[in-house]
């Protein structure tokens, strides 16, 4: 199922059952593989009213904010995620948040630690994968260059042998060399 179609089907499973926390999770997820940030904001946003302690909700639209550069909402939201208890798996995707919302504050050094420590904590290659990418975009944004396209290559090698049925949506945002 493509992303579009996917947010779609969120949008309707939310409104058969509004107090579901998975249509929320899986739209905004959808949304921004989509890069409809504004759309995964308002969906994650939704499902949250019923579920406002979700990590994944509150996760993913911390990051659509962040996308959308709306950094001291996103910061409020980040701040208020209850960290104790996670898992390898969300401490990972928490962590990698993190240092996406620090590279959007101006501190690409911190940004970057935060998500080289996501990417060794990560267990999931795609996982792994989308943070490496991730990390990409920020460095370039940032103007480090160089750094991005050592994480392009190396994403490039890594994504020949990806079953992530997302993989192409993703290393379509990687930075080119041009």
């Amino acid at each position: 199922m493509e992303s579009g179609q996917a947010l779609r089907a969120a949008w309707e499973w939310h409104n058969d059952q509004p107090f579901a926390s998975g249509p929320g999770e899986l739209g905004s997820y959808h949304a921004s593989v989509a890069e409809e940030f504004e759309e995964g904001v308002r969906i994650a946003d939704a499902s949250l009213k019923a579920n406002p302690n979700e990590f994944l909700l509150s996760n993913n639209l911390t990051f659509c904010l962040l996308k959308l550069d709306r950094v001291t909402e996103a910061a409020e939201i980040l701040g208020e995620i209850e960290t104790e208890g996670l898992d390898s798996a969300t401490a990972a995707t928490y962590i990698a948040t993190v240092g996406l919302l620090e590279f959007r504050r101006g501190n690409p050094d911190l940004g970057r630690r935060h998500y080289q420590n996501a990417i060794q904590r990560s267990r999931s290659p795609s996982h792994r994968m989308r943070a490496k990418i991730n990390l990409a975009v920020e460095e370039h944004r940032a103007g480090f260059f160089e750094e991005a396209m050592r994480l392009v290559d190396e994403v490039l090698a890594a994504a020949s042998s990806s079953s992530d049925p997302e993989a192409k949506a993703w290393l379509d945002r990687l930075p080119s060399r041009g």
